[in-house]
């Protein structure tokens, strides 16, 4: 044993290690605290001199429209966007400008613009005034005579959404014309449309305009950022509403001040862009001759401010002003504010009352356009915020915003399922003769993944708005069309779409310029092809080749029977047309007690049928009995049983005076109701009495009559319609089926004509109690088309699957299943059908009955391999994040056996090694005896390491070996 080992002047100098972790420690500490800095306080800073929003604040900030114009305000409480000085005044008909002008003065305003044929006029106040003081003279403006209404000038934020030869009754087929434009030298192929110029090969364009020699020029509006005018590939005619003007629009020849926008070009190129060898073709063809119309102050109009329409009169200004210009389509690419549409689908009041009140002023508008002979179809965009995350606020005033102060993985934003009825007011509209005009437009995108190199394959575009208010889809990702400053690039939206689609209606009515617009809009929707869904609906793709061959055929055939769609629905609307004269008095009763099983019997025949009700009687000027008119409309069509027995027990009976009654009155009354286009229509019309023929003050025949039945799904105008030729009776639009109550001869040979001509059928009963059997047994006569809608599971295991629908001729449309591996499937056939999901490589059967609604699919049965291929296809995200989670906790596993394995090796040495430095110290005499007692000495004794069990001095305080305190 040495000395020195255990003896030594100086404690052992111990050198400790530096600790990096701290260090980290405190840089991750430093960088939380400045990213949480940045956060709430930088990222709110940011927003607030930005845009002017207080994240913190409990109310909305003022929209940058209103930040923009001194003459937009926005009102806190209401939350309306509204010009501070204007209202706008809609009068009477056959109010005159001069009294608007003189009721003008009496309020301290003047008339600034105004629109007389429709009786809209635009006033300006003095100076700007607050909402309320705005909305109290609107109040007090509507008390007098003259006035219908008086509203504020509300206003919207907008988001960027030659001589023909004779026509033949059988046209030829055609091959398509293909213009020189390059399209970014894109080659053409129709039948596996790709390239830049997908869009026009997908809606057949180039098969339409093969037809060319027969089409007519027609004048195509644009309503939407302002385009460039000098672009190479357009050519437009430019209109400003300047508001300043009562009466005159603005022509814009030349740009001057005025910024062209990139979206207005695009939109006006895809309708109507040159053929001239240069960029892209139009789908309007050659045929187009662009419009485009806004509105401005004179202000800003002499800055060259001029943008989309923002306040409601603009709006109905920049349709006026094309309207004027013979405009017959008009596009209006644009929506109003994303957010408030958002939340009026998901209920927002507040939202809703937004949009409906703008909706309702430009329904009027639109309206007395209408009544004055103007006539046009208005293509609107759905709209892009399918996939958009917006975020409950309660304190918001709409009830959500688009921005979050929290990370999405903390706030689950709401999302999808946005009714495109909401994304613009004119969307919205519900007055029939105004809605019957409006397109609405959605769009779908190439699916790359199922397309194959003989076949192209679309998709609803994930960012379209759905809801049974999108009437078509047409071709809306990444189509090329001209942007301002000669260029051109590809956009996607339903901005894109949309002008696919005003490009064919503005084709179908150069077809046939005599159409109107509810016959444009109607052949179009009959003449879409394929089937693509979204949540609670489906719409097909417009087609230009089929819509221009039926506008086509229009020249030699009945519109109803070119759009005819025979793969309508299975719903029925049946209308009786019900003679009241005192003659029919057991007849009548006879109804009255049976109604209830002959409702019954309809239900058995589908449950979606309504039911009107119309009498007829005679003219009291020539029966001289007050009680007597030529018809009444008890019963508008209703759903509800017990409306449609209190209606039929609500009737009575009048005079009727001879023989001959108004018949024709009470089908003409019938024609006249809102029959639903994609029902079976059928009156079933009762009585006794022949018709008066000509019937006198309406001047109705036999023939305006049968006319009117046979094209009643199309809204016209009888009196000044042309008549068409009429074709078989399974063609028309109305099947008239006849029950004659002990009828006289004249009377037995009209409704076996009526009937026989309308597709229907006569009985001619003998006695009052057959009378209800009779309408029973007409009923079971309808043929009605058997579609029904089916609930199909797949079963959870393939929840938000993507199903392939085939038939026996191939490839139909795509479902998207649900949460619950499920799919409702609408207006379908029952029969035999295939199913693939492509991606799992699963197929199966779906097998439609009429008898069954709930069908469960049919899929094939998977061996072990396949079950664990499909598990792999569907999760292997949580797969992998499962296999990772196993590594990682095996390998803690191993870390912490290794840790304690360390340690009790550890334990083991240390106490080998006290064992060993206590022999050494003692020696083995130790081990062999206990150690004699001695006395303690005052002289310090050597020791050792309590944490390694080294031999020290008695002077070292530190142990040489490890460095620790040898007693601490």
């Amino acid at each position: 044993m040495q000395e020195g080992n255990y003896f030594g002047s100086q404690p052992p100098v111990v050198v400790k290690k530096k600790s990096r972790s701290k260090l980290i420690l405190i840089i991750l500490i430093i960088c939380l605290l400045v990213g949480a800095l940045a956060y709430f306080v930088g990222y709110p800073a940011y927003r607030y001199f930005k845009d002017g929003i207080n994240l913190y604040s409990s109310s909305d900030a003022p929209p940058k429209v209103a930040r923009d114009h001194d003459h937009i305000d926005y009102d806190e409480f209401s939350g309306e966007l509204y010009v501070n000085d204007e209202i706008i005044l809609i009068a009477y008909e056959g109010v005159s400008l001069r009294e608007i002008e003189a009721l003008a003065t009496q309020h301290r305003a003047k008339v600034e613009q105004a629109m007389e044929e429709i009786g809209f006029y635009k006033l300006r106040l003095v100076s700007p005034v607050s909402y309320r003081t705005l909305m109290d003279l609107a109040a007090r403006m509507q008390e007098e005579p003259i006035v219908e209404e008086a509203v504020l000038n509300y206003v919207s934020e907008i988001d960027t959404d030659t001589t023909e030869p004779a026509i033949p009754q059988v046209l030829d087929e055609r091959a398509p014309l293909y213009p020189g434009d390059p399209w970014s030298n894109s080659s053409w192929d129709m039948d596996v449309p790709r390239g830049h110029n997908w869009g026009a090969e997908a809606v057949r364009a180039p098969a339409a305009w093969a037809y060319g020699d027969y089409l007519k020029p027609v004048n195509v509006g644009l309503i939407d950022t302002f385009p460039d005018l000098s672009h190479e590939d357009l050519e437009i005619e430019a209109y400003v509403a300047v508001t300043g003007d009562k009466t005159k629009y603005q022509r814009v020849t030349e740009m001057g001040k005025i910024k062209a926008d990139m979206h207005g070009t695009h939109v006006g190129g895809t309708i109507g862009a040159s053929w001239n060898s240069r960029g892209v073709s139009g789908i309007a063809g050659e045929k187009a001759r662009l419009f485009y119309a806004s509105a401005a102050s004179p202000r800003d109009y002499k800055k060259g401010k001029v943008s989309s329409p923002l306040a409601v009169y603009d709006y109905i200004a920049a349709i006026q002003a094309l309207v004027r210009q013979d405009v017959r389509v008009i596009n209006i690419s644009l929506n109003t504010s994303r957010l408030i549409g958002f939340a009026a689908c998901r209920g927002n009041k507040k939202a809703i009352d937004h949009l409906e009140e703008r909706a309702r002023i430009v329904s009027i508008g639109l309206r007395r356009m209408i009544r004055n002979g103007s006539d046009f179809v208005i293509c609107v965009a759905a709209g892009n915020n399918n996939n958009l995350p917006y975020y409950k606020a309660s304190l918001a005033k709409y009830g959500y915003r688009s921005f979050a102060l929290w990370p999405e993985f903390i706030v689950k934003p709401d999302r999808g399922d946005v009714d495109a009825k909401y994304n613009n007011f004119i969307s919205l509209i519900e007055d029939e003769d105004v809605k019957g005009r409006i397109v609405v437009v959605g769009s779908v995108g190439i699916n790359h993944k199922s397309s194959t190199d003989k076949e192209t394959r679309y998709s609803y575009s994930s960012f379209s708005n759905i809801g049974p208010r999108v009437d078509v889809v047409g071709p809306g990702e990444d189509i090329l069309s001209a942007v301002a400053g000669n260029r051109y690039t590809t956009l996607s939206g339903t901005s894109m779409a949309t002008p696919h689609v005003t490009g064919v209606c503005g084709l179908v009515y150069a077809a046939n310029p005599d159409l109107s617009a509810e016959e444009v809009k109607a052949i179009v929707l009959a003449s879409t092809s394929g089937r693509w869904n979204y949540t609670g609906g489906y719409s097909g793709m417009v087609d230009a080749e089929s819509a221009v061959v039926k506008a086509l055929s229009t020249h030699h055939q009945a519109v109803n029977k070119v759009v005819r769609n025979d793969q309508g629905s299975g719903s029925l609307d049946l209308c009786f047309v019900i003679d009241t004269t005192g003659s029919m008095m057991d007849d009548m009763d006879n109804v009255k007690q049976n109604m209830v099983r002959i409702l019954g019997e309809i239900g058995e025949k589908t449950d979606d049928y309504r039911i009107a009700l119309i009498d007829y009687r005679d003219f009291p000027e020539r029966t001289g009995a007050k009680s007597d008119y030529p018809s009444d409309i008890k019963l508008e069509f209703s759903r509800d049983d017990s409306t449609i027995l209190e209606a039929i027990n609500r009737l009575e009976l009048g005079y009727g005076g001879d023989d001959p009654e108004t018949v024709y009155s009470g089908l003409m009354a019938a024609v006249g109701l809102k029959w639903r286009p994609e029902a079976t229509k059928v009156i079933s019309v009762i009585g006794d009495a022949p018709p008066l023929d000509p019937e006198p003050y309406t001047g109705y025949t036999k023939d305006s009559v049968m006319t009117a039945l046979y094209k009643a799904d199309i809204r016209i105008d009888i009196d000044t319609s042309d008549a068409r030729v009429l074709g078989a009776g399974e063609d028309s639009a109305i099947h008239v089926h006849s029950i004659g109550t002990d009828a006289s001869y004249d009377a037995v040979d009209f409704f076996q004509e009526l009937s026989d001509t309308t597709g229907g059928t006569f009985v001619n009963v003998g006695d009052a109690s057959e009378v209800s059997d009779a309408i029973i047994d007409s009923i079971e006569q309808v043929d009605l088309r058997e579609q029904y809608t089916y609930f199909t599971d797949f079963g959870p295991s393939l929840s938000y699957e993507t199903v392939e629908l085939h038939s026996d001729e191939g490839y139909l449309f795509e479902i998207k299943l649900d949460d619950q591996g499920t799919a409702q499937l609408d207006d379908m056939e029952p029969g035999h059908y295939s199913v693939l999901i492509s991606r799992l490589g699963m197929s199966g059967v779906l097998d439609l009955t009429a008898s069954g609604q709930f069908v469960t699919a049919g899929m094939e049965k998977a061996d072990l391999l396949k079950k664990l291929s499909i598990l792999w296809i569907r999760h292997w995200p949580v797969i992998l994040l499962i296999g990772a989670g196993l590594v990682l906790l095996g390998v803690l596993t191993v870390l912490i056996i290794r840790s304690l394995a360390r340690r009790g090796r550890r334990r083991r040495e240390k106490e080998a090694a006290m064992a060993q430095a206590y022999y050494q110290y003692y020696g083995a005499s130790a081990y062999a005896q206990p150690a004699p007692a001695v006395a303690p000495v005052a002289s310090p004794t050597p020791g050792f390491c309590i944490h390694c069990g080294q031999a020290l001095a008695p002077s070292d305080r530190f142990c040489n070996r490890c460095g620790k305190d040898r007693g601490r």
